[in-house]
């Protein structure tokens, strides 16, 4: 090589820089400020949070950060919770089941709950009022019965109740409200009981009792009192009562309706009324209840107890009862319809059948007799029978009775169905082969049970 340059073998003295070297450095700076920007954020969101826990020193509300803000958090009911309660008076409807919190309450104090004056007691669970821990906070559950030992509550008049809570941990007053206990109107807390879920609740009685239209029997103004199955009665029955009625005829004429009548008494008992072999007569047409105290209050020999007495009513009287009451006469469903048979009619592609609906026979059994209304009139009883069920049992609800039909039965033929009684005890129907002295109708009010349907024949193609 000829003279020139020398030829450089060690590094530049000033190298060119990385451009990927020098990204990587500014993001990894970028996210350490970011990430120390997010811990300054965190930590004063923590501070904020501490200092509103804490009622003494809260300052976003100067009339009350040196106050116990007492909450309602929960109303078993439900017309009584989420109400921020600031040293005023808070109305309940009894019978309800309210819980109470600090609002904004601080998990390292104390709290001391009194009601009338009383101390709480602290329970895990209770039936009663209690004061109890939850998200290392404290709440009281009060309970606006009769029965509790805390609260003051009376079955006809409104009543007042203090709450107080206090703290040893810091130097804040106590803090009282008054909670006023309303007595509703007697519809009205039927209506509310229906809220009362559970197996010692009573949702499904109020249900029924919607369902057959009773509701509308007791809301009249009327004094009435209601003997109430608890879900857990209501549960129990095997098969519940047809509601089957025709356009023509009330809903309260349903069995289901005629049983839930059983259950109401048009006068007001109050627990402290009833007497030993006392009667008293239903809704139910001529039908009665009978109590007696030997030991409590029991219904028909047994059949229920007052597990609940005189939930608080005005014009009227509630008492829960643990069994559902039978009545001694009988009821049936029986409403019109529509068969595919020219000789005697029949459901379900049998016809040689009809269906009744639905029925109750009582203590003793019986039979469910149909009857061609036409012929009953001009013939008698016996003349016009078209068709006798099998036997049915005592204290029974039988639906979908099918009945073989013996005699031809005319397009739109209005048929009876009426249940008759086993009298000799032999379950079998004696009616015609006696003349009429045994396996007599179930009465009512001194008239033979009766429900009519028109049989309209649809003649087969």
């Amino acid at each position: 090589m000829g003279a020139g340059l020398p030829l450089r073998v060690g590094p530049l003295s000033a190298p060119f820089p990385n451009p990927l070297r020098t990204l990587r450095h500014e993001r990894r700076h970028l996210l350490m400020r970011n990430r120390y920007s997010t811990l300054l954020l965190i930590l004063a969101a923590v501070s904020i949070t501490v200092t509103g826990c804490d009622q003494s020193t809260q300052t976003a509300e100067p009339g009350t950060a040196n106050r116990y803000i007492i909450s309602a958090k929960t109303s078993t009911v439900g017309d009584a919770g989420d109400v921020d309660i600031q040293g005023s008076t808070q109305v309940v409807t009894a019978p309800d089941t309210v819980s109470y919190a600090v609002q904004g309450f601080t998990t390292n104090k104390d709290y001391n709950w009194t009601v009338n004056d009383g101390d709480v007691p602290v329970e895990a669970r209770s039936n009663s009022s209690y004061v109890w821990e939850a998200r290392k906070g404290e709440f009281v559950t009060l309970v606006f019965t009769q029965e509790d030992p805390m609260t003051n509550v009376d079955s006809e008049t409104p009543t007042t109740n203090t709450l107080r809570v206090n703290s040893p941990d810091d130097d804040i007053n106590a803090e009282e409200i008054t909670i006023t206990t309303e007595v509703p109107p007697f519809d009205e807390q039927v209506g509310r009981i229906g809220n009362l879920g559970g197996s010692q609740g009573y949702s499904e009685a109020v249900g029924l009792v919607s369902t057959a239209g009773v509701d509308a029997v007791l809301q009249n103004g009327d004094p009435y009192t209601l003997l109430a199955p608890t879900n857990a009665a209501i549960r129990a029955i095997p098969t519940l009562p047809t509601q089957a009625t025709d356009p023509d005829e009330p809903a309260t004429s349903s069995v289901l309706g005629d049983l839930l009548k059983y259950h109401a008494i048009p006068s007001d008992i109050s627990s402290g009324d009833i007497s030993d072999g006392q009667t008293a007569q239903t809704l139910f047409g001529d039908q009665t209840v009978e109590f007696s105290t030997g030991d409590g209050v029991s219904i028909n020999d047994g059949q229920a107890s007052v597990s609940k007495p005189d939930f608080p009513a005005t014009n009227g009287a509630i008492h829960g009862i643990d069994g559902v009451l039978l009545p001694s006469t009988a009821s049936v469903d029986f409403t019109n319809r529509t068969v595919d048979s020219l000789s005697a009619g029949g459901m379900d592609s049998d016809p040689d059948s009809i269906t009744v609906d639905g029925s109750f026979v009582p203590e003793g059994g019986g039979f469910i007799v149909l009857h061609d209304s036409t012929e009953l009139q001009n013939q008698g009883a016996i003349q016009s029978i078209v068709g006798v069920s099998e036997y049915i049992g005592s204290n029974s609800i039988a639906n979908g009775v099918k009945i073989a039909v013996d005699e031809a039965v005319n397009d739109t033929t209005t048929i009876g169905a009426m249940p008759h009684k086993d009298t000799n005890d032999n379950q079998e129907y004696d009616f015609e082969t006696s003349a009429g002295t045994e396996d007599t109708p179930y009465t009512l009010e001194g008239s033979p049970i009766i429900d009519f349907g028109i049989l309209y024949i649809e003649q087969q193609q």
